[in-house]
């Protein structure tokens, strides 16, 4: 099997849609927001994996953004070529790959 050769679930994971509401993003937008069902409990994979679709977690909360107007509020991620760290973020340095 490649690396690029879809995987069947080991298990299928339950997820819940919020009602509308006020979009925290866009200013007069509604937005629902997507989360796995809170009594999971994501293996590292399974996280990773999630990440990878733009979930964020507050908690043992798993969420995203789940709609229409969510396109311009994608996510984005910056590769940092240098860090300048304060003594607030200090502790997190070594975890931190630049």
């Amino acid at each position: 099997m490649s690396s690029n050769t879809p995987r069947r679930p080991v298990r299928d994971l339950r997820f819940f849609l919020t009602v509308p509401h006020a979009c925290s993003y866009l200013p007069g937008k509604e937005a629902t927001t997507l989360f796995l069902d809170p009594q999971e409990s994501p293996v590292p994979g399974v996280y990773d994996s999630l990440a990878l679709l733009g979930f964020r977690r507050s908690g043992r909360h798993l969420y995203r953004p789940h709609c229409e107007a969510a396109t311009p509020a994608a996510r984005c991620v910056f590769r940092l070529t240098s860090l300048r760290l304060t003594a607030h973020n200090e502790k997190f340095g070594a975890a931190m790959p630049i």
